[in-house]
């Protein structure tokens, strides 16, 4: 049950990074601020995947792969188009959102897994 869970999880990495792509530019004016509420969801949601995906990984290599589901989508939608369309600009709020994601991504690989044993080898405590 445990191996679906993560594979669940590094599937659902790919749904989190194409959702963050699709609303981290929508913005709320709120009087005379504009409040970027798209870049907040999509930023909790990385943040929120990287938690799950800690706390079901026996290894880092299930967070690494749900960090490369992550940001597979994200790059590839950097990429112009024929058209010359794009979906990630070279406007701020975009920079964030990429480096914001993978900043949380990037933690939540080099933490030890869970349950790994945090004592130097020769050292007992107690």
């Amino acid at each position: 049950m445990g191996v679906i869970r993560r594979v669940g999880l590094v599937l659902l990495a790919p749904v989190v990074g194409v959702c963050g792509v699709l609303v981290h530019r929508q913005e709320i004016a709120l009087g005379g601020a504009r409040l970027p509420w798209g870049l907040m969801l999509a930023l909790a949601g990385v943040v929120a995947l990287v938690v799950l995906l800690h706390l079901q990984a026996v290894s880092r290599w299930w967070v690494a792969a749900g960090a490369l589901g992550w940001a597979v989508p994200v790059l590839v939608a950097s990429i112009p188009t024929g058209s010359g369309d794009l979906l990630m600009t070279q406007e701020i709020v975009s920079l964030v959102f990429v480096f914001g994601g993978v900043l949380p991504l990037g933690i939540g690989v080099g933490l030890p897994p869970r349950g790994a044993q945090h004592s130097a080898p020769g050292i007992t405590l107690g």
